[in-house]
């Protein structure tokens, strides 16, 4: 159904990802070019993102995942520090057959793509105008809140999946359909996985919001908790690798900025 969606909507979703690929233009021509904030001395996306995307990048082509480097951490696991997004298919797929420097910058492009295309067909089953589908779409990829989180791109990440992960969400529960909640489940642990907890713990209330709407609507039945369970299964599984390691990190660490028991 989404396949035969996308097709007779073709045109303007190649324009959301023409769009979104203009946007950045700058990172590819005229030569490679790696955006960072002004403090580049203290800059998370310097320091951090991209230094551990570098390391995730040599661990993949490897053949191999950063479970244990004497360089960090006195060889304290690297996926434990959600932010490398090891576990994450897209961030697999770009680390594992392309250099770092194209890799980290397609993600940003490819990301808003992803977003605009989420928020077109999530406008969809609310209104069938493909105009008003498709000015939802370049507002949202061009809002405060997107644009602003390109400093974190593991953040700019798990946002670009929310429409897409909503959609499929209330997709399933409009038509009654266990093979939406798990493609709904498992766009939320690829958010997940991204390294951002708090962007996916809010799609999770939105998840929670909505069961908790139609089981006091009293819609469904049992079909109800059976939409659900797929989701969460689906969800979970995909998700236990970085949340028990994650989990164990804060546990065991000392940091008192980014990751504290608090926070997580």
């Amino acid at each position: 159904m989404i396949h035969k969606f996308l097709t007779s909507h073709i045109s303007l979703n190649i324009a959301l990802w023409i769009v979104a690929f203009l946007f950045f233009i700058r990172l590819f021509i005229p030569r490679t070019h790696i955006f960072y904030i002004p403090d580049y001395a203290i800059s998370d996306l310097f320091n951090v993102n991209y230094a551990l995307k570098d390391y995730l990048s040599q661990s993949l082509k490897i053949n191999s995942l950063p479970f244990i480097s004497p360089l960090e951490s006195h060889g304290y696991p690297l996926l434990a520090e959600s932010q490398i997004g090891a576990l994450s298919l897209f961030n697999m797929l770009l680390y594992r057959f392309l250099p770092t420097e194209l890799a980290f910058n397609l993600t940003y492009p490819i990301s808003l793509g992803i977003l605009g295309t989420g928020m077109y067909i999530l406008t969809t089953l609310f209104s069938k105008r493909k105009d008003i589908a498709f000015f939802c779409a370049v507002t949202y990829m061009f809002s405060g809140i997107v644009l602003y989180e390109i400093v974190h791109q593991g953040i700019f990440q798990a946002i670009a999946f929310i429409p897409i992960t909503t959609y499929f969400l209330f997709g399933g529960i409009q038509n009654n359909s266990i093979k939406y909640m798990v493609f709904a489940g498992f766009m939320a642990a690829q958010q997940f996985l991204f390294g951002h907890f708090f962007v996916s713990m809010a799609q999770q209330l939105l998840v929670l919001v909505c069961f908790l709407y139609l089981v006091y609507r009293n819609k469904m039945g049992f079909r109800l908790f059976l939409l659900f369970f797929w989701y969460g299964l689906i969800f979970v599984l995909i998700s236990l690798p970085q949340l028990v390691q994650s989990a164990i990190f804060t546990i065991e660490s000392s940091r008192q900025g980014a990751i504290t028991r608090g926070i997580f």
